[in-house]
C-alpha cells in the first residue's frame, strides 16, 4: 500500500515537472539585455545588439522600424541580433524598433515586441570601442552606404524653375542630405519630394541652405 502512494505521488511530480518545464518553454523566450543598454544609445549609435535566453533561427526572422532607421540585421551569434541603424540620429527623438517575428531554435516565437529609445547626442568619445572602431571603417564609404539606404543614388535632384534642390555631401564630418531653397515652401516641397521616395525626413540627417537664384 505504502508503495503504490509512492508510485503516486512520484507519477504526479513528475506531471507537474513536465507541466512546469512545458508552460516554462513557452513563455520563457525573451530579449534579456541591449548593448548598448537603451539609455545609452547615442546620435551616432551605428548598432544595437539585442541579446535573447534562446538560440535564434533565421526562420521568418524581421525587424522593422516605424522612423525608418533600420538599416539591416544580422545573427551576429547564435542568441544575438545586430541592428544596423541609419544615422546619425536625431538628439532628443523618440524612436522605435519593432521585433515583427523572432523564432528560437525550439520554435518559440516572439511577435510585435516595440523596443523604444531616445539617442543622446555625443561625440566618437561616447561610444563603446568595437562601435566606433565600426565608425571609423565606414568614414572611406560613399554616404549612401553609410546611410544604408539609395536615396542619394536620385541625387542632385532638381525641381523645375529652382523651387528646390536636394543633394548630399559632409556636414561636420557627418554624412547629410542638403536642401537648398529660396523659400520655405520650396524646403518643405524638398521634404515631401523626399518622403514621395520612400525615406523618412525625420531619419535624416539634413542640412538647409537658403539660396536665392541667379
Amino acid at each position: 500500500m505504502k508503495s503504490k502512494k509512492i508510485i503516486y505521488l512520484v507519477s504526479g511530480l513528475l506531471v507537474l515537472l513536465v507541466f512546469y518545464l512545458v508552460f516554462f518553454t513557452k513563455s520563457g523566450f525573451k530579449v534579456v539585455s541591449f548593448y548598448p543598454t537603451l539609455n545609452n544609445i547615442t546620435t551616432i549609435t551605428p548598432y544595437i545588439d539585442i541579446n535573447f535566453n534562446e538560440p535564434i533561427s533565421e526562420s521568418d526572422l524581421a525587424i522593422s522600424s516605424p522612423d525608418s532607421i533600420v538599416s539591416r540585421y544580422i545573427i551576429e551569434s547564435s542568441d544575438q541580433i545586430r541592428v544596423y541603424l541609419v544615422y546619425p540620429l536625431n538628439s532628443g527623438q523618440k524612436y522605435s524598433l519593432v521585433l515583427k517575428k523572432i523564432v528560437s531554435f525550439k520554435g518559440l516565437v516572439i511577435n510585435n515586441k516595440t523596443i523604444s529609445f531616445t539617442p543622446l547626442y555625443t561625440d566618437s568619445s561616447g561610444i563603446p570601442n568595437s562601435q566606433l572602431k565600426y565608425l571609423v571603417s565606414k568614414q572611406n564609404e560613399s554616404p549612401a552606404q553609410i546611410y544604408g539606404t539609395t536615396l542619394v543614388n536620385l541625387l542632385p535632384f532638381f525641381e523645375a524653375g529652382f523651387v528646390f534642390e536636394v543633394n548630399y555631401g559632409m556636414v561636420n564630418n557627418s554624412p547629410t542630405i542638403i536642401i537648398t531653397s529660396p523659400s520655405p515652401s520650396g524646403v518643405a516641397a524638398a521634404k515631401t519630394w523626399i518622403t514621395n521616395q520612400g525615406y523618412s525626413v525625420s531619419s535624416l540627417n539634413i542640412e538647409i541652405v537658403n539660396q536665392q537664384p541667379l
